[in-house]
């Protein structure tokens, strides 16, 4: 039923993985902040970023990655209490840090979906239990927000009956 009215991820959000090979060349304080796994909390951000120097930085990378986006950390986590459960985290990173490979990227192709809409939907136990029930098929081991299973959630079809300036006190 839900998928009457609703849309995958997919077809709503690009979404791919952070930069990868570049660990060995990270730094403490010098250089383009970066954004890893480890940093990702619902809704926000934990821990010191690591950085890459710039002379390391890709042209390539700029408009995919150092751009406001939406961060997911790549591995799931498995919660054994009080039921097993999965728990996906992702965070807004607004300052358009580079992302590691320890997490994907999702960005919106739609203008009616925005990264906070997205965010809420994403870090709630909706997807979670949706991942855990029927992509990961209540898996215990590893499992990884990425192609393949990321793409998979629902999300509500939206469609506005009021015009832009109604809504605008609301949102």
């Amino acid at each position: 039923r839900i998928h009457s009215v609703a849309h995958p991820l997919g077809s709503v959000a690009d979404l791919y993985f952070g930069v990868k090979n570049i660990k060995s060349k990270l730094t403490r304080n010098t250089g383009i902040s970066m954004i890893t796994g480890d940093n990702i909390t619902r809704y926000g951000t934990v821990g010191d970023f690591p950085c890459l120097p710039e002379d390391e930085l890709r042209e390539k990378w700029e408009e995919k990655y150092l751009i406001p986006k939406l961060v997911v950390q790549r591995i799931v986590a498995h919660v054994t209490k009080p039921d097993p459960h999965i728990i996906v985290m992702a965070s807004n990173d607004k300052e358009g840090r580079l992302a590691f490979d320890t997490t994907t990227v999702v960005r919106s192709k739609i203008a009616n979906y925005s990264d906070d809409f997205l965010l809420a939907i994403i870090n709630s136990r909706y997807t979670s239990w949706y991942l855990h029930r029927f992509v990961y098929n209540f898996s215990t081991r590893t499992m990884g927000f990425r192609d393949g299973f990321a793409d998979k959630p629902p999300i509500r079809e939206i469609e506005f009956t009021a015009d832009e300036d109604e809504r605008e006190p609301h949102v």
